[in-house]
């Protein structure tokens, strides 16, 4: 299952507590918060999966 955000403002609320820096932003949040990868390529996402 997946949550999909999409944030209307650039530099709205999910953005500046992500830190967002670029578009697309991707990132795999588990739960409870933990950031578990984050990019704007979503193969470098998927890449930083495998190294979990």
């Amino acid at each position: 299952m997946a949550t999909v955000v999409v944030e209307g403002l650039h530099g709205g609320p999910l953005c500046a507590s992500l830190e967002v820096k670029g578009y697309p932003a991707i990132g795999i949040v588990e739960p409870g918060g933990v950031v578990r990868a984050s990019d704007t390529m979503m193969h470098n996402v998927a890449a930083a999966l495998e190294k979990v």
